[in-house]
């Protein structure tokens, strides 16, 4: 063994170093050994990855598959050469105490800079590269995807790192030794003529790299140096890829197989559902499936609600994955609760539909997931199967969600996901690991429900997110009742695809591939009844007096307002004018009470998933069953019941309602609520008088220009899209579904005109309408500005990387947001009780904060974070934290980090000029106190 090969040999990577600062023993992993390491969980990633990905890295190098993958584990494999430093050498004392056999030492730099091993490995593989004879622009990229393993690139530009930082002479041996070493393990001789390196190569190299870096890195640190590594750094690498296997199989990390080799028709693929027929969306797209080429593909599908578009959607995924050679799916939703119904509903698909020995892999992504008790028992019981009390129960679904992969960074490594649009959205943003997610999404399919359903900046976010699964070779599948046509060119565009030949009338699907889109009509499988719109006047009294003797000679009466506010006010006044107790079924009432449920998004997290939990009980399809709750199978609808909610209960929250009162909404919101009016034909033979659906819009009755002032609906909605909505239902009359509906959208959606106005009243409009223009659009420019840059020009643009946010992301100017809005904080209502601070107003659950709080465990953070809430009053948002008690065991915790302990005492706190309580039927109040002088 030559001078170089030695001294570099003795170079450490990990040690025993242990958390609480003390040196440990003295064990080290040499660097040589680690980045052997992770080349061999980089091959055996890829030996589970789909023949797909592995031919995306061929063209990536254009080379042919084994040496493209020989190659991408010897980059990936480099990535910790930076370790062969002064300024990393340095870090570990013990590294001068170690007996090197006669051998020369490499001297650490003293005083250094410190500076991070990645930008060194970034430097010195980049100029290794260059020595093999690739440009300095493909080597300089290469370099930067592989060293930016830690989650924050550097620079797009040569580095500059001082010599006693980097290391020369000897030091340079080493490196170069180091580098000819891994090629040898791997197999290469010959660096490819590579004469570019696109965007999406970049993403899946620097994606994969920091996957399997943290796998490697996993490897525990031996008592002994194993010498193989140097001596033949082949047969090393054949015995790591053993250990590799082990990791993978020990974490989940399965071959990436379809979900069904050869994919059936809908009828056979859902008739696990009782009574499923085919409805004409879900055979007219599976009759187009077949006729598809091998490329990415983006489906959209504009359909009514109640047509079966998730299940078409789901079986389009599925033909995709096993034909295309996608590696899973995720479903992205609007929002936490829609995402909770359908983790419900795919994680049963999954139990049906696979056909693989293997379970698949089901993470719930959503900064909630911890809440789901479905979710929870999965993570359970792949960690203690020994303890799976479920395996002789016939309810059992074999679906299994990895812990590994529940880590935040990690879920969307997992083979399948269910979870909010903001998780896939964050993988277009400049946060940590951002590669890492769209690594995640790439060659895969992504199915984007409600895609209507986000604001202008959210929506260029989204049309970045297609650009980048299309180049990353992913397909993508669009749903949406309700789609300005403006809308629907943006995400076609986005798509870089043009649609030949006149748009087909709604409802239809596009397909598109290349730079071709096709739209075809979709024959309606039912014909709604036709829902008669009826004016209301907008005060809570009349919304409350009208719910009421809607219900009570009978019928479920769905109560839909724009505010948390109004809803608790609108739920007090039926109380009060309710001759008799009102219940609530959460109170245990029957089936002949008349019964309330409010419903919103201002409860702790754990009483607004029980409330949740309770509208699809008494409204959901019936008969209902909830296994993970021990609720037993029955019909559980109530003959009278009023449900009080707001936009929570407007998306994918599958309830049927007799009639319905809504505010004055947007009329795709205002259609999206009406989707729920005599929603299940079960129901038909018991609507109580309702036999014909009613839609009862408060505000309608007169202009509503005051409406929008004094109820706040101009801070929700833009008083644009109310004023053309109200121009459009003013005169009442039959809504029918689902051929009335593109017509209303585009009506209030477009630019033209089919009203006269007078004077004062056209004034009004035209301001709101230039005022919801300049907002879109600086909304869009905000857009285009947040997120990394398109896959063509993403070289040409700065790496900016701020720090990622805990859970779901919060509304904060110091990183990148997914959508736009009031700040806002989460605050956990803790009650003061003697010296004490609780979880409940009984005292019995300790909120574990103050001084000399431990470490908390799991379980504990859990208990703790389900009482937590977000809220935007401004007065909480900068004036909660101050009263706040010490709550270092929270803020050490990577679940409650950001989470703000709010003291109250008898239910309430006082903050500035607004008293807070925490009302058990009502949730978090507010009301304002005069200041006395």
């Amino acid at each position: 063994m030559d001078r170089a090969t030695q001294q570099a040999w003795y170079l450490w990577a990990k040690s025993d170093r242990r958390g609480d600062g003390k040196p440990g023993d003295g064990r080290y992993l040499p660097v040589l050994t680690h980045l052997l390491d992770v080349a061999a969980c980089t091959w055996e990633i890829l030996e589970l990855e789909p023949p797909r990905t592995l031919a995306l890295l061929a063209e990536d190098y254009g080379l042919d598959v084994d040496m493209a993958r020989r190659w991408v584990c010897a980059l990936a494999g480099l990535h910790d050469l930076g370790k062969a430093s002064p300024t990393f050498q340095a870090l570990w004392d013990m590294a001068e105490k170690r007996p090197l056999a006669g051998v020369e030492r490499l001297v650490a730099g003293a005083g250094t800079t410190n500076v991070p091993h990645g930008e060194v490995s970034q430097l010195l593989l980049s100029e290794l590269l260059q020595k093999v004879r690739w440009s300095r622009s493909v080597a300089e990229r290469v370099a930067d995807a592989v060293g930016c393993h830690h989650g924050r690139p550097t620079s797009r530009q040569g580095l500059q790192i001082p010599t006693h930082e980097r290391g020369g002479g000897d030091w340079e041996m080493a490196q170069r030794t180091l580098f000819k070493k891994v090629l040898q393990a791997v197999g290469v001789r010959t660096a490819p003529a590579l004469t570019d390196l696109s965007a999406p190569a970049y993403m899946r190299l620097a994606g994969l790299t920091s996957f399997a870096d943290w796998v490697g890195s996993s490897f525990e640190v031996p008592a002994q140096v194993d010498p193989l590594p140097m001596l033949d750094p082949a047969a090393y690498f054949e015995k790591a890829r053993g250990k590799a296997r082990d990791k993978l199989e020990k974490i989940g990390w399965t071959r990436r197989e379809p979900l069904q080799p050869g994919v059936q028709a809908p009828a056979e693929m859902f008739a696990y559902l009782p009574g499923f027929v085919p409805r004409a969306l879900q055979e007219q797209l599976a009759a187009i499936l077949p006729t598809l080429s091998a490329e990415p593909t983006l489906i959209l599908v504009e359909a009514p609600m109640g047509e079966g578009k998730t299940e078409a959607g789901l079986h389009a995924a599925t033909w995709l994955q096993t034909k295309l050679g996608h590696r899973g799916l995720y479903v992205a939703l609007p929002t936490q609760a829609t995402g909770n119904a359908m983790y419900t509903r795919f994680r049963r698909f999954l139990h049906e539909a696979s056909q693989r020995d293997i379970e698949p892999d089901l993470q719930l992504m959503h900064g909630g997931a911890l809440l789901n008790e479905a979710y929870q028992e999965s993570i359970t019981r792949t960690l203690n199967p020994q303890n799976d009390s479920a395996t002789a129960d016939e309810a059992r679904l074999n679906v299994r969600a990895e812990s590994w992969f529940s880590a935040r960074k990690r879920a969307g490594l997992s083979e399948y996901g269910v979870g909010t649009v903001d998780q896939a959205l964050l993988g277009v943003l400049g946060i940590p690991h951002q590669f890492v997610r769209l690594w995640g999404l790439g060659n895969r399919v992504v199915l984007l429900d409600e895609i209507h359903a986000y604001d202008t900046y959210t929506s260029h976010l989204i049309y970045a997110l297609l650009r980048w699964l299309k180049a990353l070779s992913s397909s993508v599948i669009l749903m949406s009742a309700t789609l300005p046509a403006a809308s629907r060119r943006q995400l076609l565009d986005a798509w870089t695809t043009r649609e030949e030949g006149e748009t087909a009338p709604y409802p239809r699907l596009t397909v598109a591939q290349g730079t071709q889109a096709r739209s075809q009509h979709i024959a309606s499988s039912r014909t709604q009844t036709p829902i008669t719109v009826r004016a209301l006047g907008a005060s809570v009294e009349e919304v409350a007096q009208k719910a009421l003797d809607l219900a009570v000679d009978g019928g479920c009466v769905a109560v839909i307002v724009n505010t948390v506010q109004r809803a608790q006010d609108v739920f007090s006044e039926i109380q009060a004018r309710h001759v008799g107790r009102l219940r609530t079924v959460l109170q245990g009432g029957t089936k002949e009470d008349l019964c309330a449920i409010l419903f919103h998004a201002r409860y702790p997290a754990e009483d607004r998933g029980t409330r949740e939990t309770a509208v699809l009980r008494y409204l959901g399809p019936q008969p209902y069953e909830n296994r993970e709750l021990g609720v037993q199978k029955a019909d559980y609808r109530p003959r009278r019941l009023i449900l009080i909610a707001t936009q929570v209960a407007e998306q994918s929250l599958d309830f049927d309602a007799d009639v319905m009162i809504s505010d004055l909404a947007p009329v795709d919101l205002l259609l999206q609520r009406a989707g729920r009016l005599h929603r299940h034909a079960g129901n038909a033979g018991r609507r109580h008088g309702h036999g014909t659906p009613n839609l009862w819009v408060a505000g309608l009755d007169t202009w509503p220009a005051a409406a929008m002032e004094t109820l706040r609906w101009q801070w929700v909605y833009a008083p644009h899209l109310l004023y053309r909505t109200w121009l459009r239902l003013k005169d009442g009359g039959q809504i029918r579904l689902p051929a009335d509906l593109d017509t209303l959208v585009q009506d209030v959606y477009g630019e033209g005109e089919w009203f006269t106005l007078e004077d004062d009243r056209r004034a009004q409009l035209d301001a709101a309408t230039a005022k919801f223009l300049n907002q879109q659009d600086n909304e869009g420019r905000f857009g285009d500005l947040a997120h990394i840059g398109n896959p063509e020009s993403f070289f040409n643009t700065v790496p900016v990387v701020r720090p990622e946010p805990d859970g779901e992301p919060a509304h904060d100017d110091e990183w990148p947001q997914t959508r736009l809005g009031e700040q806002n904080v989460r605050l956990v209502p803790v009650h003061e009780i003697g010296s004490g601070y609780f979880l409940d107003p009984e005292g019995k659950k300790p909120a574990r904060i103050g001084r000399g709080v431990g470490k908390l465990d799991r379980a504990q953070a859990a208990a703790i974070f389900k009482r937590s809430l977000r809220v935007s009053r401004r007065e909480l948002v900068h004036r909660a934290p101050d009263l706040a008690p010490p709550h270092a065991s929270w803020t050490d915790d990577p679940l409650l980090r950001d989470s703000v302990p709010l003291p109250l005492v008898n239910r309430k706190v006082t903050v500035g000029n607004l008293e807070v309580e925490l009302d058990p039927e009502l949730g978090l109040v507010y009301r304002s106190v005069s200041s006395e002088s």
